[in-house]
């Protein structure tokens, strides 16, 4: 089935604050209407006209090899994060 997409907001590359937080407050409502996935378009302006050069695409899931895993909370560490994940690598032969 094909991917539909909503653009969010339009901006050209700046250092203004009034732009930087507009960015922040686009990209933080792009995440949410895409269900954790934002894409990025790409453009450059060439002979007078805007020319795409590619779709960037992130995502804030937590996923890999088709497991979804929790966010990992702000009060984690890295040592209480490897505690967690050792009993999980000893099962599955990871040490």
């Amino acid at each position: 089935m094909p991917k539909g997409y909503l653009l969010i907001d339009r901006l050209a590359l700046s250092e203004e604050l009034e732009a930087v937080d507009r960015l922040g407050e686009s990209v933080e409502t792009a995440f949410f209407e895409g269900r954790g996935i934002c894409s990025l378009a790409i453009e450059e302006m060439k002979d007078g006209a805007r020319q795409p050069v590619r779709l960037q695409e992130f995502s804030n899931i937590f996923e890999a090899d088709g497991r979804v895993f929790q966010s990992p909370a702000r009060r984690c560490s890295a040592s209480t994060i490897l505690s967690a994940l050792a009993p999980s690598a000893k099962a599955s032969g990871r040490s």
